[in-house]
Order: C-alpha cells, then sequence, then structure tokens
C-alpha cells in the first residue's frame, strides 16, 4: 500500500502560501469580536493570545519552495535487496550531489534507519524513514529553499506567545468539566 502526497506551487502550496498572510486578518477578526469562542470549540486560546498570531513569516519562509512530495509505503526487509541505508543513500544521490546532513541506523531518532540529504544550491532536502519492524517507508522532498532560520524564529516567538500568555499552545484540548460538577448542589446540601 502507497499514500503519495505531492503539493506544487501551481496547487496546493500555491493557495497554502496565499491563504497564510490572510489567516492573519481572521485570526484579529476573531479575537476583537465579542463572540465567546471558548463555547465554539474544545480548544482554549484568549483572544489577546489569539490577536498575537501571525502568519506571514510563514508563507515568507516557504517562498522559494515549489515542490514538496512525501510518501508512506509497507515495504517487508526481505522485499530489500540491499541494506536500507544504502539503498536510501543510493537513491538519494540520484537527485544530485546531495549531501548528508543526517543519518542514523541506531534507532535513536526513530525506530530504524532514518536520513536527511541537503541538494546542492539550496535546491531542498530530500528525507526517508525505514521501520522494518513495521514495514514502514516514510520519504519526502522539499524541492526549492525553505528558510529554515525563518520557520525557528517563528516557532519561537509562537512559543513565545503562548509562554507569555499563560494559555495552552495550539491544539491542546482543555474539556469543559460537566456543569454538575461546577456547582456541587449534593455536596453543599449533604454538609449543611
Amino acid at each position: 500500500m502507497v499514500t503519495e502526497l505531492n503539493f506544487s506551487r501551481s496547487d496546493v502550496l500555491g493557495i497554502v502560501r496565499e491563504v497564510l498572510p490572510a489567516l492573519n486578518d481572521l485570526v484579529k477578526t476573531l479575537a476583537s469580536s465579542k463572540m465567546d469562542l471558548s463555547k465554539q470549540s474544545d480548544i482554549r486560546i484568549s483572544p489577546e493570545t489569539l490577536a498575537k498570531l501571525d502568519f506571514g513569516p510563514v508563507a515568507e519562509a516557504i517562498e522559494g519552495v515549489t515542490n514538496i512530495r512525501l510518501l508512506v509505503a509497507n515495504y517487508r526487509a526481505p522485499q530489500m535487496s540491499a541494506d536500507p541505508a544504502t539503498l536510501f543513500d543510493s537513491a538519494a544521490t540520484k537527485a544530485g550531489a546531495a549531501s548528508k546532513v543526517i543519518s542514523d541506523a541506531s534507532g535513536s531518532i526513530m525506530p530504524g534507519v532514518a536520513a536527511l540529504y541537503a541538494l546542492p544550491d539550496s535546491g531542498g532536502y530530500i528525507g526517508y524513514a525505514y521501520d522494518a519492524a513495521r514495514g514502514k517507508i516514510l520519504a519526502g522532498r522539499l524541492s526549492g529553499k525553505a528558510d529554515i532560520a525563518k520557520l525557528v524564529k517563528w516557532a519561537g516567538d509562537l512559543a513565545k506567545v503562548f509562554i507569555d500568555s499563560s494559555s495552552e499552545p495550539p491544539g491542546t484540548l482543555q474539556k469543559d468539566e460537566p456543569e454538575s460538577s461546577s456547582a456541587p448542589e449534593s455536596s453543599e446540601s449533604g454538609s449543611n
């Protein structure tokens, strides 16, 4: 079984790059609205924190990216004719004079074998991970130039917004307790 995602400037990647700056306006509108957002979702972010989010740097950081391709496949080791690390090293060099940035066959990054290669002249990155025990291969290629420093700075700024606001990070769910537990009538009547 194989699952493949292939995003280019002319389709999904282009749309994402256009939508990211528009998210700033949407977020600021939601933050300034009188609507009680806590009743609309399980995600709790204060309006003040919401107003500080800025997606513009992400759009700028991926401006030079022309294509993102991801592949997930089930592939058992007996089907491989060579050592997975050797096989993937060879495949990466077919894309050009790729230089290995990191590799791990010890399982300390993830189970199995993993590596990341940088393509010459800021041409992008190729990465793979193979978990023989699960028979899974994950492979990806980013073509073009992503401003990694800008992405890291944005992630740091985002974390600072949430740390400074004492709010939960995006996507953290805080379930409301049932109304009966917030106003415990039975315990009050039992203590009288």
